[in-house]
């Protein structure tokens, strides 16, 4: 059953509820598109309502060029494990190109079992914490800790690589 066609979600805001009405059955995982799809990211931002998560209001689009950024990721980091550096440097990825989008197959840790009827509870968690690592990957925010469009790509499909096996249904 589809769920949602598309949604923004600021991670910073603290958690993020929704209900759906699903029918009753077993799943084994969720699938979900990390970014927007080609024809939604292409789209002309004006033709939407304040409110809508494709508005211009939300400051997701890219003047600059055609699309939207899916993922904008910024902060400081510290190279310096024992935290003795000075002003830490920044890093801002945004992911954003009709390339960087993506699909996750979420697998539950245990089936989902749905009745007709009753209420379940199903979490999706999203550890940000592994937005920079995987079990075969590392960004090193040394080298790699900017991307808005250009040449450098590969720095933000990684990172969409790395939110895919980020997020977690339990």
């Amino acid at each position: 059953a589809e769920l949602l066609d598309i949604d923004l979600v600021d991670l910073g805001g603290g958690p993020v509820t929704y209900s759906f009405t699903v029918p009753g059955g077993t799943y084994t995982h969720l699938l979900t598109g990390i970014g927007i799809p080609e024809d939604l990211n292409n789209s002309d931002p004006a033709q939407y309502p304040q409110g809508h998560p494709l508005s211009l209001s939300n400051g997701t689009y890219w003047t600059w060029t055609t699309g939207y950024r899916f993922i904008i990721f910024d902060g400081r980091y510290d190279t310096d494990p024992n935290g003795t550096g000075n002003v830490l440097p920044t890093f801002s990825i945004h992911a954003g190109l009709d390339t960087c989008f993506t699909l996750a197959e979420v697998q539950s840790l245990l089936p989902i079992t749905i009745m007709e009827g009753v209420t379940h509870q199903a979490t999706l968690r999203v550890h940000v914490d592994r937005f920079f690592h995987s079990g075969t990957d590392t960004l090193d925010l040394a080298i790699d800790n900017q991307f808005h469009g250009g040449s450098n790509v590969d720095v933000a499909l990684r990172l969409m690589e790395h939110v895919k096996h980020a997020l977690e249904l339990e």
